[in-house]
C-alpha cells in the first residue's frame, strides 16, 4: 500500500471512529477565542523501514472544549514525518488538520516538532496552524490557530471570516 493510500485509509478510519458528524455543544464564531484540548486518540502508522523513518504518519483526533468544559469542536489530523531528529531539532512533521464546528469546517496546514515520533502519550507541543480552507460559517476564513502546549493544550484561534 502506498504512503498516500495508507494516510487516506488511516484518516478515514479516524474520522469514522470519532463520530465527527455527531452534535456539538455550541456554534462557533470568527474572531479571537481559545478552546482547551479534551479527550484524544493518536496512532502511528509505521511505514517501512521499521522504526522512525521518513513517511511515517501520526493520525488522530482531539475534542475541543469551551471554558465550561462543553465540547464545541473536533480536531482530526494526519501528520507525516518529513525530517528525522538531529542534535538540535526533534522529529519534524508536516500536517493537515480539520476542525469541525457545528456550523462549519476549517482546514489548516502546519509544521511541528516532537522529541519522539513514536510516543503517542506526549503532550501537544507549541505549533502554528495556518488556515487553508473552510466551509459553512468559515467559507471565507483566513488566519491561524496557535497550539500552546500543555496538559491540556490550549488552541488560540485568530480568524477573519469576512
Amino acid at each position: 500500500m502506498s504512503i498516500g493510500t495508507t494516510v487516506a485509509v488511516a484518516l478515514g478510519a479516524v474520522l469514522y471512529l470519532t463520530g465527527v458528524a455527531g452534535s456539538l455543544a455550541a456554534d462557533s464564531k470568527c474572531g479571537s477565542f481559545s478552546l482547551t484540548g479534551g479527550e484524544k486518540a493518536i496512532d502511528v502508522v509505521d511505514n517501512p523501514p521499521e522504526g522512525p523513518s521518513l513517511g511515517d504518519v501520526r493520525v488522530g483526533n482531539r475534542q475541543l472544549l469551551d471554558k465550561d468544559g462543553n465540547r464545541v469542536a473536533d480536531v482530526n489530523f494526519s501528520a507525516t514525518l518529513t525530517a528525522l531528529p538531529t542534535a538540535s531539532t526533534g522529529s519534524v512533521f508536516s500536517s493537515i488538520y480539520f476542525i469541525k464546528f457545528a456550523d462549519g469546517w476549517i482546514s489548516f496546514t502546519s509544521l511541528y516538532e516532537l522529541s519522539d515520533a513514536t510516543d503517542t502519550s506526549q503532550r501537544a507541543a507549541n505549533s502554528l496552524m495556518l488556515v487553508s480552507a473552510g466551509t459553512g460559517a468559515f467559507e471565507n476564513a483566513k488566519g491561524k490557530v496557535e497550539i500552546e502546549g500543555g496538559d491540556p493544550p490550549t488552541y488560540v484561534f485568530n480568524l477573519n471570516c469576512d
